[in-house]
């Protein structure tokens, strides 16, 4: 989205990527006892649900208004996907090995449908705009980088291999 502020897209954080548990959803990887519900943020502050939200988040979550319309950040291949929690999902494959995920967008201006793969895409080109697709409590992007460890179009895209805080991922073409 286009940023009013210096700082804008750290006002709209309203859940932090999980540092010591980055595995949201996975049954395979369950958070030790001592570990639920805490978040340890890429600030280096732990801290408790509500304090930091929210304990194995694989991704940011940044309250937007609904219909805000979100841009590529870089060149790449873009494909369309849909599950149950993560409504629609627009997935970008860059040229550098990364992968950027945009997840709860609305089925209007969503550049893919779950059906069409890899379609070129350009920097700045618009991508989709925030919804409230699948499990949400409110208007939001969920955002997720990857540097995928088994490349190819068959990785699976939510895998947790690879997973990389998007505050750590630079924009390299």
């Amino acid at each position: 989205w286009e940023n009013q502020k210096p700082n804008d897209i750290l006002n709209k954080i309203t859940s932090f990527y999980d540092h010591e548990y980055p595995f949201l959803g996975y049954g395979l990887f369950q958070e030790p006892n001592d570990a639920a519900n805490k978040t340890l943020n890429f600030l280096g502050q732990e801290g408790m649900e509500p304090e930091i939200y929210y304990s194995s988040h694989n991704g940011y979550d940044f309250g937007l208004p609904y219909g805000t319309e979100i841009y590529s950040p870089a060149n790449g291949l873009l494909s369309g996907y849909y599950c149950v929690s993560c409504g629609n999902t627009i997935v970008i494959d860059h040229p550098n090995g990364y992968r950027t995920v945009y997840m709860h967008l609305q089925s209007k201006d969503l550049k893919a449908q779950s059906w069409e793969k890899n379609i070129p895409i350009k920097e700045g080109d618009m991508i989709g705009k925030v919804g409230m697709t699948g499990n949400t409590t409110g208007p939001h992007l969920h955002f997720q980088v990857y540097k995928p460890k088994y490349g190819g179009a068959n990785w699976e895209i939510m895998h947790p291999q690879g997973l990389i805080d998007p505050f750590g991922w630079w924009n390299q073409n």
